[in-house]
């Protein structure tokens, strides 16, 4: 993404749900200190962007450790990184594992292209803090038993369409 400084960009790495491991973030420190200027940004949907990159060093940082390298370069409408909680394995109301469903959502659909930007967000619980409803599909857990919802799932888009199938 081009930034208001002149001939530099903030490079957006894939992160599934916001979970990264410790090798990821040691890669994300090393790749930040190199091509920009030490600096990383989170974004609110739980991505990592490398900020001050210089355009000469954009085709090296893509091809940088495995770690950082991501699929879907460019700004064309695709289905963006899952987004999730931390589900049952962290959260006490937690009745779904929200991670381990975005990565299986997100490796289906990432990327996918798609009429307009397409957002995917999965709560683990009735709480909904990745506020489900808000994206233009989403999912949260929920029971059957009395006095509690049960699983919703919402479609927050304006323009509905199918996405494409698996080929």
């Amino acid at each position: 993404m081009r930034q208001a400084e002149a001939g530099l960009f903030s490079v957006r790495l894939h992160v599934v749900g916001g979970r990264l491991a410790t090798p990821q973030l040691r890669a994300i420190q090393d790749a930040a200190d190199r091509f920009g200027r030490g600096e990383i940004h989170l974004t609110s949907r739980q991505g990592v962007e490398i900020p001050f990159v210089p355009q000469d060093s954009l085709s090296v940082l893509k091809e940088f450790p495995r770690t950082l390298r991501r699929r879907g370069w460019g700004l064309r409408p695709t289905v963006r990184t899952v987004t999730a909680c931390q589900g049952c394995r962290v959260c006490p109301s937690g009745v779904i594992d929200s991670p381990e469903l975005a990565e299986a959502v997100d490796r289906e659909l990432y990327g996918k292209p798609v009429p307009h930007k397409f957002k995917v967000g999965i709560s683990g619980c009735v709480n909904n803090c990745m506020k489900a409803e808000e994206n233009d599909a989403g999912s949260r857990g929920g029971s059957s038993r009395a006095g509690r919802n049960p699983p919703v799932t919402s479609a927050g888009s304006a323009r509905p369409y199918a996405l494409p199938r698996r080929s």
